[in-house]
């Protein structure tokens, strides 16, 4: 059933972004060939042109990403999808993950969209992308060669930040849920009041991260743990935790409050 629910998200999402990929693709394509230029129109002229609209299109990007994520949690919880949605015999928590899923999917098929829109403005960039690769990897064997403790350790804190990276974005997906959530407790002014808890969130969350670090500023006892190749792996393992404990808390806040204080069914 997750697997269902999972393909009915990315249909919707893809539904509303396919048109804006092919829309910034299509500007690229046409700043990178130079299509317009033997028009009457100054050359300078022209190029800002395309230029501006090609800066308009990743930012109309970037916004759309973020408001089709929002959308489809408001839509299939809230509104007349929501309760179609509840009558399905699967839990709460396996509809939310499936909209996070689908969310952070569709952010990072959207930064792919923008890189292979940049490389479509110089095509001669996938060479240099291709040798950047391959020098890095060439390097990467040298250094192993050299050292294959101190590099194999550099791999694993890698591999952990880029854990660390991937529940950040599933924790920045639930951010939004459970500002909306909240906000929807309120008979109310429900929009206005998920943009505050969510901005509540963020500031009690910074003020979280401020006493974190400050503590390990302070306290030279927990500082020397960060230090020497240990450390790194104490610091990668520690953004793991952080990230994971902050997603546990929102995604329990979120499935708590749609289960037990909206009635939504």
């Amino acid at each position: 059933m997750f697997g269902k629910l999972w393909k009915y998200e990315w249909m919707a999402m893809m539904r509303k972004m396919c048109p804006v990929y092919g829309a910034v693709l299509v500007i690229s394509l046409v700043n990178g060939l130079g299509i317009f230029s033997h028009t009457a129109l100054p050359a300078d002229f022209l190029e800002g042109l395309l230029a501006l609209l090609y800066v308009v299109a990743l930012v109309v990007l970037c916004v759309i990403t973020v408001l089709a994520v929002i959308e489809r949690f408001y839509d299939g919880l809230f509104k007349q999808e929501g309760y179609l949605m509840f009558t399905l015999p699967v839990k709460v928590r396996q509809i939310v993950a499936s909209k996070a899923c689908v969310a952070v999917l569709m952010v990072w098929v959207s930064v792919l969209a923008a890189f292979c829109s940049i490389i479509l403005l110089d095509t001669s960039m996938v060479h240099g992308i291709a040798e950047g690769f391959r020098g890095f990897f060439v390097e990467f064997m040298e250094a192993f060669h050299a050292s294959p403790a101190e590099t194999a350790h550099m791999a694993l804190f890698l591999t952990e930040l880029m854990i660390a990276g991937i529940l950040w974005c599933f924790m920045a997906a639930y951010h939004f849920y459970v500002a909306m959530a909240l906000g929807h407790l309120s008979r109310n002014h429900r929009g206005g009041l998920s943009v505050l808890w969510y901005v509540v969130i963020y500031v009690a969350g910074c003020f979280v991260n401020y006493a974190v670090w400050s503590l390990v500023r302070w306290l030279p006892a927990i500082g020397e743990l960060f230090s020497g190749v240990p450390g790194i792996h104490i610091l990668g393992i520690g953004l793991i935790l952080y990230h994971g404990a902050k997603l546990a808390l929102y995604a329990f806040g979120t499935e708590y409050i749609l289960t037990h204080r909206l009635n939504l069914e």
